[in-house]
């Protein structure tokens, strides 16, 4: 077999790999575990390498692939199809080896066959894990793809993933843009995959986070509009998944919208919910993951509006009562939630960082500035241990520390006096662009100056 054979063979098996796992998905609603189980294969990576033909051994794929079509019949043939199970098999295996018409569409076959179950479309459902937060192993990310790209393509996926994760912990937004852009073209190629969903919404990601550290305050509102529309590309490409919803949410909020937002997260946290209801043990970080980021980012836009209208109202009441009854149930779930990162030590400690000081947004917008100067100094004690002790802030620690700054101002009265004074003494040096030795003095000083067991870290 010449090269230009084996590469036509390669991407015509590996379409019908991809055919098999279609029907799989939508009308069985299993895994690609479950899958590998009812062929008798050990392991999910085994059906795996037996779906990747290399050119070669044609017989054993083939021979795959029809016990796809065997089992797929077996499983749908009690739901009152026009076909048996044997014409099922061999009308299965026609589609699934040689491209026919599927079965299971048209008039042929019962409607149930004919319709996804709900939330089960591949592009958006192809797992419930995020690929752009630490929490699943290497081998998982290539045991979801390898069916769709190969083993080789899948362990590219696998890398894009680690570079993200690595790139967003760095702040390095121009990176991410570069791997959301590899994200797209390679789910253009495999469009049964939800890669192109995936990168549109990592894209977005960058975009809103580079403006909040854009000082041209058009330049900033034109990056956020840009990616409240790639935020929304990704929701319709990613249909149902929170992340998207919540990111535009987010967008939406810093752009003036608080009405807007606040809808939109409240459908993320439905959608939260949607996936919750039937998530793999295998995707549980995730979802719980994206619960927290939605709770505290939901407080966030009612905390705004709470203080846009500080009247003593009956609304104004319903909503600090909200506020209230949001973080009573975000905290905990914070708590518990970020346990499951300890093994990835600089996620851990600026998802309590910003944790920490959007809560304290939410204490101080129903005056309890008390509350709010306790998960100030918390969330200072965390990002002070990201940091090196020597060399020039970066671009992300100038704009978290003076995030955490202008938020600290709003709860000055509840500090210590030493710690008002050290407070203030901290904005004039991050304005001066001290360097990080400095800096981290005089933060450590206001924490020794403060009476709050801060150290504790408990609600």
């Amino acid at each position: 077999m010449d090269d230009a054979d084996a590469e036509s063979s390669e991407e015509r098996w590996r379409e019908a790999a991809g055919r098999a796992m279609v029907l799989w998905r939508e009308h069985v609603g299993g895994t690609y575990d479950t899958l590998a189980t009812a062929l008798g294969h050990s392991s999910p990576a085994t059906l795996a390498q037996n779906l990747r033909p290399k050119g070669r051994k044609p017989r054993l794929h083939t021979a795959v692939l029809e016990s796809i079509a065997k089992v797929l019949a077996k499983k749908l043939a009690d739901r009152r199809t026009d076909l048996g199970e044997q014409e099922l098999t061999d009308a299965l295996r026609r589609h699934i080896i040689g491209g026919a018409p599927s079965p299971l569409e048209g008039e042929v076959g019962h409607e149930l066959l004919r319709t996804p179950r709900s939330g089960a479309g591949l592009t958006s459902a192809l797992f419930n894990f995020d690929l752009w937060t630490p929490g699943q192993s290497p081998q998982t990310i290539i045991n979801e793809f390898a069916p769709y790209l190969g083993p080789d393509g899948a362990e590219i996926v696998s890398g894009l993933s680690q570079k993200a994760i690595d790139a967003i912990g760095a702040g390095d937004f121009a990176r991410q843009r570069q791997i959301a852009e590899e994200a797209i073209h390679l789910g253009e190629a495999a469009p049964e995959t939800p890669l192109k969903g995936e990168g549109l919404y990592l894209k977005a990601e960058a975009l809103r986070l580079k403006a909040d550290f854009e000082p041209d305050r058009q330049e900033q509102r034109r990056l956020r509009q840009e990616a409240e529309g790639f935020y929304a590309a990704a929701e319709d490409a990613l249909a149902g998944d929170p992340r998207a919803i919540r990111g535009r949410a987010r967008t939406v909020e810093v752009l003036g919208d608080l009405d807007g937002a606040l809808e939109l997260f409240d459908k993320s946290i439905a959608a939260v919910d949607a996936r919750a209801a039937s998530v793999r043990e295998g995707d549980r970080l995730s979802i719980a993951h994206e619960r927290i980021r939605t709770l505290r980012h939901k407080l966030t836009c009612l905390s705004a509006m709470h203080n846009e209208a500080p009247l003593a109202t009956e609304a104004a009441q319903r909503r600090g009562e909200e506020i209230r009854r949001l973080i009573a149930a975000s905290e905990p779930r914070h708590a518990e939630t970020l346990k499951l990162l300890n093994a990835h030590q600089d996620w851990w400690l600026i998802e309590w960082f910003m944790a920490h000081v959007l809560h304290a947004k939410a204490w101080t917008s129903i005056k309890e500035d008390g509350l709010a100067a306790k998960r100030l100094e918390w969330s200072l004690q965390q990002r002070l241990r990201m940091m090196p002790d020597v060399g020039s802030l970066s671009a992300v620690e100038l704009g978290n520390l003076h995030w955490w700054s202008g938020v600290a101002r709003h709860a000055r009265g509840a500090f210590e006096p030493a710690q008002q004074r050290i407070l203030e003494a901290l904005s004039e040096a991050l304005d001066r662009g001290d360097d990080r030795q400095s800096i981290k003095k005089l933060a450590n000083r206001f924490l020794n100056a403060g009476t709050a067991p801060w150290s504790s870290n408990e609600f």
